[in-house]
């Protein structure tokens, strides 16, 4: 097998090659993702591209078939050397046997048409991230925002508990401000911005890091920052598997620097608070 896959972009040639290769199936959704595209049903990425090649969905008693071929490996988008989900990279001749593309692409999308329809935002048994939110919050928390589909993309990659982490952390922002708008920066990561950057999300080895650009002026009583406390533009909060997110805490944080961001954004507000700006 190859070993961990840097960030390459996605060939210009490639994207007709694989739509080419998608079954003629109207249940087949498209998304941008990665720099390339993703191929959907019922929710589910069962293909797409990444680097100079293409991933697929396989269930766990059909992965090995795949990984068997030679230059696969399982899918690491992150470069890290850590698996994503049940996914693997097929070797980049494949971009250049389109039957053989084609027939894979197939065999995943047969498995991944019987999973049950994805709704979006449900609960997981598996996982799931616990938060402290207000019962009021919680009812209206992300049910109304408007989804980037690419952010989905990103969320959907991951393993189940940071599926539901990033998906906690996506609802907080959001009910924090109806305003908020997410987007995709840095080629794949989701940042959620209202006048400025708020907060962005990057999945790790074993944690999900939640950067918010608060240039270190909002206060942290509860101490959920835990990285880049000297950082001048963005503060990481790092959360791990099982662990509690403090919902109260977090939310009162983005809801200042949001504040921050209409008051000019937090460079404005350190330039007028300085004292040695305002004696000249």
């Amino acid at each position: 097998m190859i070993g961990p896959m840097p960030w390459i972009k996605v060939p210009a040639e490639h994207h007709p090659i694989f739509r080419a290769a998608l079954p003629t199936d109207s249940r087949v959704e498209t998304i941008p993702m990665f720099g390339g595209i993703v191929a959907r049903v019922n929710g589910h990425i069962f293909a797409g591209l990444f680097g100079r090649s293409t991933m697929i969905w396989l269930p766990e008693s059909e992965r090995a078939d795949a990984l068997a071929l030679e230059g696969a490996a399982p899918f690491d988008p992150m470069g890290d050397g850590r698996a994503r989900s049940s996914k693997v990279m097929l070797p980049e001749r494949m971009m250049a046997e389109p039957g053989e593309l084609r027939r894979w692409i197939a065999r995943a999308f047969k498995a991944a048409a019987t999973l049950p329809e994805k709704v979006k935002h449900s609960p997981r048994r598996n996982g799931t991230a616990r938060t402290t939110v207000p019962n009021e919050a919680t009812k209206r928390r992300g049910r109304h925002f408007k989804k980037d589909a690419r952010v989905d993309a990103y969320i959907d990659s991951l393993p189940n508990w940071q599926q539901a982490v990033c998906r906690t952390i996506r609802d907080l922002v959001h009910a924090a401000d109806v305003e908020v708008a997410e987007t995709i920066k840095r080629t794949t990561l989701p940042f959620f911005v209202l006048q400025g950057n708020v907060c962005a999300l990057l999945a790790a080895r074993d944690h999900v890091n939640v950067f918010l650009y608060d240039g270190a002026m909002v206060p942290d009583p509860e101490g959920l920052i835990t990285g880049g406390h000297d950082n001048k533009t963005a503060r990481t909060v790092s959360i791990r598997q099982g662990q509690v997110i403090n919902g109260r805490a977090f939310t009162a944080m983005i809801k200042q620097i949001i504040a921050n961001n209409r008051s000019g954004g937090w460079r404005k507000l350190k330039t007028v608070r300085s004292p040695s700006r305002r004696l000249r």
